[in-house]
């Protein structure tokens, strides 16, 4: 139901003028979304939709934007309920871990985090930072975390399940 996430004709017209500019070094435009499971468990079933869209001839970008649905009634659940603690605390623990390296600084993180940045997987919670959130970065910035880091902090219930080997 969320339909598409970027407009057809605003990368059209980036593509033509581009081709009418470039000239030989004219590279084709590519836009595509797709939508594929990133995870789940018992209760939960966790989705990620996927844009890719080219900005010129020789860039592209990549965004990616979660999605959590309980599997018995459908709903569509925040992402900050499957924490087991207030947002507030969620975000600073989240903030904490991303901070550690430094390069960041805590303040930048904290005032570009929002919840579609946090994207849950079979063994890990990634957060990622779409290019020109994070003003000291060029382009997109992420980390993953592993569950284990984050003991206590999500609901248990959450927690996705990791898909059998096969042996």
């Amino acid at each position: 139901e969320q339909g598409l996430l970027y407009n057809v004709e605003e990368v059209l017209e980036r593509a033509y003028a581009d081709y009418r500019d470039g000239g030989e070094d004219f590279s084709a435009y590519l836009v595509e979304q797709s939508v594929s499971p990133s995870a789940s468990n018992e209760r939960l079933m966790y989705f990620t939709t996927t844009v890719f869209c080219s900005i010129d001839s020789g860039t592209a970008e990549e965004t990616s934007l979660p999605a959590v649905f309980d599997r018995e009634t459908g709903e569509k659940l925040d992402i900050w309920s499957l924490f087991a603690v207030p947002e507030e605390e969620a975000r600073a623990a989240l903030v904490d871990r991303m901070a550690e390296g430094g390069w960041i600084p805590r303040a930048k993180l904290e005032a570009a985090l929002r919840p579609e940045y946090i994207t849950f997987h079979s063994d890990r919670l990634d957060i990622t930072f779409p290019r020109g959130t994070l003003p000291s970065q060029e382009h997109s910035a992420g980390w993953g975390l592993d569950y284990q880091e984050l003991d206590g902090l999500l609901q248990p219930w959450a927690i996705p399940e990791e898909p059998e080997q096969e042996q």
